[in-house]
């Protein structure tokens, strides 16, 4: 499995072969039996490429099924977390990124925000971002 993933960084155009969907998609499903560290820094590793390189998988090829695997192997949302302390490490946070990319990470985020929680987001670039429960904020 590690060395289809490393394969996958080395080749990103086979994430959309077809082709190559039906030879790696039987080891794919052994994500969730195998997670560790190891797989999670090699999917953040192939989301950092295609965010670096703009690269568009195919929505019906393999990458969006291994992200569809790793939704369920990945209960603590280390893919998001790590990815996101990467890009404040480079000091890319406040850094547009690729639409796709920044959805595939939300659907990755576990465990699910409350529902009274709210992010949000000051239009200033120079504030950061603010956690808030919303059941403090004026309900008029």
């Amino acid at each position: 499995m590690l060395a289809i993933l490393r394969f996958f960084l080395d080749h990103p155009d086979d994430l959309n072969s077809i082709r190559a969907e039906g030879y790696v998609e039987p080891i794919l499903r052994l994500i969730p039996r195998y997670w560790d560290e190891e797989i999670a820094g090699l999917l953040v590793d192939l989301i950092d490429l295609i965010e670096t390189h703009h690269f568009y998988p195919d929505h019906n090829g393999p990458f969006r099924k291994m992200l569809t695997i790793v939704e369920a192997a990945d209960v603590e949302g280390v893919v998001p977390r790590r990815y996101f302390e990467r890009i404040i490490a480079r000091g890319e946070a406040d850094r547009r990124r690729m639409y796709w990319v920044d959805q595939t990470l939300a659907n990755l985020i576990k465990p699910p925000l409350p529902s009274r929680v709210l992010l949000v987001v000051s239009i200033d670039p120079r504030s950061s971002a603010q956690w808030r429960d919303s059941s403090m904020t004026n309900k008029n």
